[in-house]
């Protein structure tokens, strides 16, 4: 796959993929501050540093729904970084007051200003009486974070940490928990906790909103619990009553979570992001049933919860039980993802796994590692994976393109990070739902996009009451892929 932010942005909108943007656009330490603000409603983020690094950081694609933040940047030159910048940010804040009447604006300085140490906090003294919204200042480390995903976050809490503590992952901050921190300590106030609210916060559910949480906000309804506020996807009033409920739930970055704890006593839970979710239905029954226990409704649930879960796998047996005549190749630029792409395609698909092949390269934020300890770490997900498995599985790290394509031509289905991508291939879902309803709903999609994939190829191997092809869809797909690839080089 190309490595350019066109072909990042070509993934996002029109196939609902949505690569590591680090393959494209390595981040540094406020990109998760500015995403944290901006993502507040009538929330403004000012980012204090130069024109480039605001440039920068309106293209970076935190949200795929949204290529460029809402952002300010005070545009300092080399002048100013040098003598200091104070007065083009009290310009930058009073003009953002006064023409957007915001609810809160933070200032994110870039790692240029707070090596010289220019005066943010008495900028906020001097101006906030004279500002009706509130200002905040978010403080985190000077230098860019390093990778916090799978592995690399593992393998540095374990051999570095106290292992019986909670560990937000950072190895070096991107900013978010300093930004949420900001807004536990300065915006939340102490309420009155009700056992019937939860709040649901961080990325993963900001990224994929409508699609993912409404579902969640149905099911935790019919158990009789309601969301208090989304987080940090909601309004700064709604930030303000957020300890009234009785749990948080998160994927990742806990430190600010921790500090709401020990603050206003609320209890969190931690998602299992890193699997998609909590993979399958037994996944989602463990879901729900987590939550239950954390806030004390797991007699009255248990039951209830059981119930829907049988309903559902009932109603999908059949169908899946046919996927596991077709087999499949899987692919892995990213060897960390590879788990989790073995069990949904194995176990919740129940296709059957023929080759897996996994690339591993020093390079980027895995120069963390030798290259023997990337192999290892790569060979660690693979057998994990393979764990769950019944049957022996043919897999090879770093394999040429020409052992490649004869993994291609004796499988149904050519999943993942192809070199090659051919008419068996198919994309990893971005996501996969955690309510049952569109569970189910999306298992039905897929599989009815495994069916068209194969039918393209065999049609001897067409499933039973499945007789055509959305012809029309196809071809729009195509069109839209030859236009896009004829646009002018630079992204507007």
């Amino acid at each position: 796959m190309e490595t350019s932010l066109r072909e990042f942005y070509k993934n996002s909108y029109l196939y609902d993929r949505v690569p590591y943007i680090h393959k494209f656009t390595p981040s540094g330490k406020v990109a998760g501050a500015i995403f944290a603000i901006s993502t507040i409603e009538n929330a403004i983020p000012i980012l204090h540093g130069s024109s480039g690094c605001g440039f920068h950081y309106r293209y970076v694609c935190r949200r795929s729904w949204k290529p460029a933040y809402n952002l300010k940047c005070t545009g300092l030159k080399e002048t100013d970084i040098i003598m200091g910048g104070s007065e083009k940010l009290k310009e930058a804040i009073i003009k953002t007051a006064k023409k957007y009447n915001p609810s809160l604006i933070g200032i994110i300085p870039a790692s240029s200003v707070d090596m010289i140490g220019d005066d943010i906090e008495g900028v906020i003294r001097e101006l906030q009486p004279q500002i009706t919204c509130k200002l905040l200042f978010v403080k985190s480390k000077k230098i860019s974070h390093a990778d916090k995903r799978g592995n690399a976050r593992k393998s540095f809490c374990e051999n570095n940490t106290d292992k019986k503590k909670i560990h937000d992952g950072n190895l070096k901050s991107c900013g978010f928990s300093e930004a949420m921190e900001v807004m536990v300590e300065n915006v939340m106030k102490p309420q009155e906790v009700d056992n019937r609210l939860i709040n649901i916060c961080g990325f993963y559910w900001g990224i994929h909103e409508d699609a993912m949480v409404s579902g969640i906000k149905k099911e935790l309804e019919k158990m009789g619990i309601k969301i208090n506020a989304f987080i940090p996807n909601c309004s700064v009033e709604e930030l303000e009553t957020a300890p009234r409920a009785a749990l948080n739930i998160i994927t990742s970055r806990v430190k600010w979570v921790i500090k709401m704890k020990e603050l206003y006593g609320t209890e969190f839970m931690i998602v299992k992001n890193e699997d998609y979710g909590y993979g399958g239905l037994n996944g989602i029954e463990e879901f729900y049933i987590d939550i239950a226990k954390k806030i004390g409704t797991y007699e009255r649930l248990g039951r209830y919860l059981n119930e829907r879960k049988v309903h559902i796998q009932e109603r999908l047996e059949k169908k899946l039980l046919k996927m596991s005549k077709y087999t499949c190749a899987i692919y892995c630029e990213d060897f960390r993802d590879i788990y989790k792409l073995i069990y949904f395609y194995g176990c919740v698909l129940k296709l059957k796994i023929k080759y897996i092949v996994v690339t591993v390269e020093q390079n980027g934020y895995m120069s963390l590692f030798s290259e023997d300890t990337l192999f290892e770490m790569a060979k660690e997900n693979i057998l994990e994976g393979l764990n769950e498995l019944d049957y022996e599985v043919n897999w090879k790290i770093n394999f040429d393109i020409e052992k490649i394509i004869t993994f291609e031509e004796n499988a149904d289905l050519c999943i993942g990070d192809t070199h090659i991508q051919n008419s068996k291939h198919i994309n990893p879902p971005s996501f996969i739902p955690l309510d049952f309803n569109n569970y189910e709903k999306f298992i039905l999609h897929y599989i009815d996009m495994i069916n068209r994939t194969v039918f393209r190829e065999d049609k001897s191997l067409l499933l039973d009451n499945y007789s055509s092809v959305n012809v029309n869809e196809e071809v729009s797909k195509k069109m839209w892929d030859i236009l896009w690839l004829q646009r002018g080089g630079k992204m507007r």
